[in-house]
């Protein structure tokens, strides 16, 4: 019969602390405060506290910020003002009787006007509209009905309003092709010129955030935008930046597979985690070739994948120049192409065999004049 109150103990409780590590990291910026450490300080003395039956979330950091304001440099501030309370305990209702009744009223009236004056007027300002609303709610909740009821009501629609903005957050983090987007393969000119005439052919979109159902329609109506609009034999979805992925966001994932399989386009994936990996497959979300998913660790190999693909498509166009032209590209000059390429050792390697790896030392300059 008491679950909601405890469960609303351990919410308060669960927030007094992180709020009261806050506060310690603003005493004083120049310490270094571990979250961790303090949350699991934090919770023994709520613990401790509680075998006293202690009133919940009574660790309080604001007197730490006091007891530093009077200047206090060690903790005897702090346990002076708890002695005094200890002192008082077993005569505080006796002495307390002889205070006139106008007098504690007053006291309380003076506390409760500075509360409200400083949570609810002073503080509030500080805030959007929506935020407003939403405390004004909590409050009167609070006030009617309860305050079980009045947390409950902030649980509920504090991450609806998340969700409302989160949506206006656009889930593309910026578009590309592979011709201002290339992969970290070093490449021929006659190469680089094949992959810079289709460019086109390609379309990188790089997404961010966390993807649900109020931010992937976004990234299915641009992509259809760009079907519509373009020629693309490829895209690729970049998810280096994605922080999650909900289940209808996988779906909204199955629906563009399904419009790139009706225009003809591979579907890809780059940076994607092992379990979103998994679902995708699952999902029928990407292109297959042999058999595989069309996947990529990283972006950098799944950018390599595209260039070869469309190099692979183009081999018939591949004239091989010289070692002598590329070196008169480089310089402009004809008369020194000939000289220095005169006096170049041709190098023939066989698939798979390497020229030389990061890390070796420098033994001369090396002219691609084909392979890559």
């Amino acid at each position: 019969s008491v679950l909601p109150e405890i469960a609303t103990v351990v919410f308060i409780t669960t927030l007094t602390a992180a709020i009261d590590v806050s506060i310690l990291s603003a005493l004083n910026p120049h310490l270094s405060v571990r979250t961790d450490n303090e949350m699991m300080n934090n919770s023994f003395g709520l613990l401790a506290c509680g075998l006293v039956c202690s009133p919940p979330a009574v660790t309080d950091a604001s007197s730490s910020v006091i007891f530093k304001n009077f200047g206090a440099r060690s903790r005897w501030m702090q346990v002076g003002s708890c002695a005094v309370l200890v002192a008082i305990l077993p005569v505080g209702p006796i002495v307390i009787s002889y205070v006139p009744i106008i007098l504690l009223g007053a006291a309380v009236f003076m506390v409760i006007f500075q509360m409200t004056y400083e949570w609810i007027y002073k503080s509030i300002r500080q805030l959007a509209l929506e935020d407003k609303i939403i405390i004004l709610l909590i409050l009167s909740t609070v006030i009617f009905l309860g305050f079980v009821e009045g947390v409950l009501l902030g649980i509920i629609v504090t991450p609806l309003l998340f969700v409302l903005r989160y949506s206006f957050i656009s889930a593309i983090h910026s578009q590309h092709n592979i011709g201002d987007y290339r992969s970290s393969v070093e490449r021929s000119s006659v190469d680089n010129a094949i992959l810079n005439s289709h460019a086109n052919e390609t379309l990188i979109v790089m997404l961010r955030g966390y993807l649900f159902f109020g931010t992937s329609d976004t990234i299915r109506e641009t992509l259809l935008e760009k079907i519509n609009e373009g020629h693309h034999s490829s895209i690729l979805l970049d998810l280096r930046r994605v922080t999650g992925i909900d289940g209808s966001a996988m779906q909204v994932f199955r629906q563009i597979k399904q419009l790139c399989d009706s225009n003809g386009i591979l579907l890809i994936y780059s940076s994607v985690s092992e379990s979103a990996r998994e679902r995708l497959a699952s999902l029928g979300a990407v292109s297959f070739e042999d058999g595989n998913a069309l996947i990529f660790s990283d972006i950098d190999f799944a950018v390599e994948w595209l260039e070869n693909r469309i190099l692979i498509e183009n081999k018939d166009r591949i004239d091989v120049d010289s070692v002598r032209d590329h070196i008169e590209n480089i310089l402009g000059d004809g008369a020194k192409a000939e000289l220095l390429s005169s006096l170049m050792i041709p190098v023939k390697l066989s698939k798979g065999e390497k020229l030389f790896q990061q890390g070796d030392a420098d033994n001369g300059i090396y002219v691609l004049e084909s392979g890559e």
